[in-house]
């Protein structure tokens, strides 16, 4: 009887001394496959950030050229004399939404496709505590950050929000609309005097 259990014993720890480096390897290879279909599921299922409008994969935003006229801004500003705005996200939504809005339904100006206001639009999403007042500049067909901030500083008007001593915030918008040529643009500018 014991002569038994000794080849039982022998038998199973040669058995799984052979399979051991096949385990192993098997699990690594098993794991490997998790990873990678977990990773491909986040790929799949996050929006990208970029686009705008997941309907249309031609319609996009770009939040650094949104990030680049509200430091050519600043720039613009400090060159004045004047401080500083403060990036505010309420802002630039209200921002992409009319400059989408404009996009999608081919035209410009300060009135919503629907009727609404420069100030409904900011309210429309929460508004801002302690805001008394909200200005607009918008634009179509700019290639650039810069060139949209050097044509509404060469206008009268839209230099005149620009440098309003009394805005404190900003919030950019841009979406765009990739042709065969060149990139179909609307940019707009929402300011905002917060107290």
């Amino acid at each position: 009887m014991p002569k038994k259990t000794k080849n039982s014993t022998n038998f199973f720890t040669k058995t799984y001394t052979k399979v051991k480096p096949y385990f192993f390897t098997a699990l690594a290879c098993v794991g490997l496959v998790l990873i990678i279909s977990a990773l491909a599921v986040v790929l799949i299922f996050t929006p990208n950030p970029n686009r705008f409008n997941p309907n249309n994969p031609n319609v996009f935003v770009r939040n650094n050229f949104e990030r680049e006229v509200f430091r050519l801004t600043n720039i613009e500003r400090v060159n004045y004399g004047l401080p500083r705005l403060i990036w505010c996200n309420i802002l630039a939504t209200a921002a992409r939404t009319h400059s989408f809005d404009m996009q999608e339904n081919n035209f410009m100006s300060h009135t919503g496709s629907d009727g609404s206001s420069v100030s409904d639009r900011v309210n429309r999403i929460g508004g801002i505590p302690g805001q008394r007042g909200v200005g607009e500049n918008i634009a179509r067909g700019h290639q650039t950050p810069q060139q949209v901030v050097q044509a509404w500083m060469n206008s009268e008007g839209h230099r005149a929000n620009i440098l309003r001593a009394t805005s404190t915030h900003l919030g950019v918008g841009f979406v765009g609309v990739e042709g065969e040529h060149r990139l179909s643009t609307n940019w707009t500018q929402k300011f905002a005097t917060v107290v």
